[in-house]
């Protein structure tokens, strides 16, 4: 849950302060899905694993 916290805080930023979103926000934004998504598939493995 952690992880979702600056890409929220950006996204409100946009939508609140009317901040305008780069080429670099953007990057960065994948970036923190894309851990999301390798932080999730590695717990289930683990409890795949520990079954």
């Amino acid at each position: 849950m952690s992880s979702v916290e600056p890409l929220s805080a950006a996204l409100l930023s946009v939508i609140w302060l009317h901040v305008t979103f780069d080429f670099a926000e953007w990057i960065g934004a994948l970036c923190i899905i894309s851990t999301i998504f390798i932080l999730s598939a590695k717990k289930k493995e683990v409890k795949e694993i520990n079954c």
